[in-house]
């Protein structure tokens, strides 16, 4: 999707602003989907089945959005193929934590390796397929790899491991509801939601910003992105090992540090090996950091892993969606301050990580349970 928004924009007439709004809502749609999906993945022992069903909920909504003509219908189409794409995550995650508990960042990590072939080729395939089709019909053609891997996940569906416990009762649940208002809980969402803010700037401003402000082709710029997310999970799964070896603050506090200088470089870089390495180590350093971020909140409740993630990822990611929308409207005057803005966000995302307390446990290393 990222790399359609120049080509749906173009064809809808649409400002940076809607652009980050179309961006905003998916984001929405995701985050009502996360703590749903996350009680589903720690209530029902046929999790495989539920696994199942967001392949084809994802493929029969952006078809259905390649259809729209209308920016509202597109938007909301595009949300709940969002909310079908978010279901995955916290009930497929919570399952691989659950199997190695002590090695939490580095096993997200490994779930995010999962996703990045299909993000790698989709940006390249999105991009040779825009020289040659509209938006429309690349969406369709995007559609076939969930289709293909819902057909072959009927057979796979039963081989997924049920809960290792009994899920949450109602008063656990509101214990759960009170951990998360207490300091430590607080500053980690407000971690994850300054954090997805300047991921959401990034992913949603790239591809305007390489095409129209600093005339990359499609294809180049299809290139470059898919760059950026191989080098993203390769240091994900390099800062994922070294945050549960020595401790979270560190290594998240580096990666949002260097993410941000690199967002800032990129948006005054002209050349376009310049654009490139910048792309790239904003890649590595900001997107890298997410596992790493993405195990503080395992690590504050300790237990009910789905549940944990959908509540943190509805929040992060739900608050988070809104830097597409700032984003735009910082790209409404400048798209390079689009970037700057993501900078900002990285930078208040590491001050919180410095004001966090001693004891966080973004601060220490994972422990067994």
């Amino acid at each position: 999707m990222w790399l359609l928004a120049p080509a749906i924009a173009l064809a809808l007439d649409l400002s940076p602003t809607q652009v980050g709004l179309l961006f905003t809502m998916k984001m929405l749609g995701a985050g009502l989907a996360y703590v749903p999906a996350g009680i589903i993945g720690d209530s029902t022992k046929r999790r495989g089945i539920f696994l199942l069903s967001t392949f084809w909920w994802v493929a029969v909504a952006y078809l259905i959005s390649s259809l729209m003509n209308s920016f509202w219908a597109l938007v909301l189409f595009m949300a709940i193929a969002s909310a079908g794409a978010a279901s995955w995550h916290p009930v497929a995650m919570g399952t691989m934590v659950q199997k190695m508990p002590r090695r939490r960042a580095f096993v997200i990590a490994v779930h995010g390796l999962g996703g990045t072939v299909s993000e790698v080729l989709a940006p390249l395939s999105v991009g040779f397929m825009l020289v040659h089709l509209d938006w429309r019909e690349t969406l369709q053609l995007t559609v076939l790899p969930a289709v293909v891997m819902g057909l072959i996940f009927v057979r796979l569906a039963s081989r997924v491991a049920p809960p290792e416990r009994k899920r949450p009762s109602r008063s656990e649940f509101v214990e759960m509801l009170r951990i998360w208002s207490r300091r430590d809980g607080l500053s980690v969402l407000i971690l994850f939601a300054l954090y997805n803010m300047a991921v959401m700037a990034l992913y949603s401003m790239i591809g305007l910003y390489l095409e129209e402000a600093r005339g990359l082709s499609s294809i180049f710029t299809a290139v470059t992105f898919s760059v950026m997310i191989v080098a993203s999970t390769i240091a994900a799964l390099w800062f994922g090992r070294i945050s549960d070896a020595v401790g979270r603050r560190p290594v998240i506090l580096a990666g949002l540090v260097l993410g941000s200088a690199s967002l800032l470089i990129l948006s005054l870089a002209t050349g376009t090996v310049a654009l490139f390495v910048a792309t790239t180590a904003a890649g590595v350093f900001l997107l890298g950091t997410r596992a790493a971020i993405t195990a503080t909140a395992l690590e504050i409740v300790g237990r009910w892993e789905t549940t944990v993630l959908g509540i943190a990822l509805a929040v992060g990611e739900g608050v988070g969606g809104l830097g597409a929308v700032f984003a735009g409207l910082a790209g409404e005057i400048n798209l390079s301050y689009a970037l700057v803005f993501g900078a900002g966000m990285a930078l208040l995302a590491g001050v919180v990580v410095l004001l966090q307390p001693s004891r966080n446990v973004a601060s220490r290393p994972a422990i067994s349970r």
